[in-house]
């Protein structure tokens, strides 16, 4: 059975399998950076973000200037099996989530569902857009030659940009359009001081100006924008069996 996925229902988080590098204007030595990815899987519309490492604190940051720079919030977030986002998921009723990242949701009033060990159907947007954007984005940049975490994040913002505007090749529209038009007005508003975030004595900080705030601030983002991000408990048993069914 398939899922129909709605406007604003879900968010998926990965990490990218291939790592960018940096060199060292000093040392000359190739620092590896590692690519965080969350994906739309309504508009397949992504956020990229490249971290010196995979910790809790870079995990945290991602989603933190993800949700700055998608303007709102998704009802679902799916990370994959990661320490720093789920410590066991046994079974789909047997799962603990990671501490910080619990937080978070509640901050962001999100709720955390991974996806299965092992079943790497349950994340086809997030896995495909990896792949997309390893190829569009990261595979692209190997030929570069960045210095800093800030120069290589600039150039990830103007492929991703690129990306994002490219036509679909079956049907008409680009991951942008889909995302402003149809995805955008129905994500929940960040809450007010969204973009700065305590957890458990550490601070993390959204982004100053995130690059399409324009679209944000226009009467049509709006107009139409209602709180979707509360999900109760039999709601999300409803989903989870939804996508047991999906799959068995």
């Amino acid at each position: 059975m398939h899922i129909a996925r709605k406007p604003g229902e879900q968010i998926e988080v990965d990490w990218a399998g291939d790592p960018a590098q940096i060199i060292d204007p000093d040392t000359g030595e190739i620092i590896n950076a590692y690519i965080f990815v969350g994906v739309l899987t309504y508009s397949q519309y992504p956020y990229v973000e490249a971290f010196l490492n995979e910790k809790q604190d870079s995990w945290i940051s991602a989603h933190v200037h993800m949700y700055e720079y998608f303007g709102g919030v998704s009802r679902i977030l799916v990370p994959d099996n990661c320490k720093t986002a789920v410590i066991h998921n046994n079974k789909w009723n047997d799962q603990q989530i990671n501490a910080v990242y619990h937080e978070m949701a509640e901050h962001y009033n999100t709720a955390i569902i991974p996806a299965r060990v092992r079943a790497p159907k349950d994340k086809p947007n997030a896995e495909g857009s990896v792949g997309n954007i390893s190829t569009w984005i990261t595979a692209a940049l190997r030929n570069e030659q960045f210095f800093s975490l800030a120069e290589l994040n600039c150039a990830i913002r103007q492929k991703l940009k690129d990306f994002v505007n490219r036509p679909f090749q079956k049907k008409e529209g680009s991951r942008y359009e889909i995302f402003r038009d149809e995805e955008l007005p129905l994500l929940a508003p960040l809450r007010c001081g969204g973009s700065l975030l305590r957890i458990r004595g550490f601070q993390f900080s959204g982004m100053a100006a995130p690059p399409h705030r324009n679209i944000h601030n226009s009467s049509t983002s709006y107009i139409t924008r209602i709180n979707t991000s509360i999900i109760t408990l039999s709601e999300k048993l409803t989903y989870q069996r939804m996508r047991l069914e999906e799959f068995f």
